[in-house]
């Protein structure tokens, strides 16, 4: 990874600033507010508290970021 493309996944640093204060909110990088959205506009449901369609496609989805997560780890 290179910094000058992780740096594209946060619009406003293009403005330069230079946002240290993580401690008490960090910046949303794009591809997680794109995912956000999906989930908020396509299947908004608690995962693992039914079972139609909405909540088992949560849980998909849980689970296929749970293993990105721990390939990257």
């Amino acid at each position: 990874m290179k910094v000058e493309e992780i740096r594209e996944d946060f619009p406003i640093l293009a403005s330069g600033i230079i946002y240290l204060d993580n401690a008490s909110t960090s910046l949303t990088p794009e591809p997680v507010l794109r995912k956000m959205l999906e989930f908020y506009r396509e299947y908004r449901a608690n995962v693992g508290r039914g079972i139609h369609r909405l909540s088992r496609r949560a849980g998909e989805e849980l689970s296929e970021a749970r293993e990105k997560v721990r390939k990257f780890i």
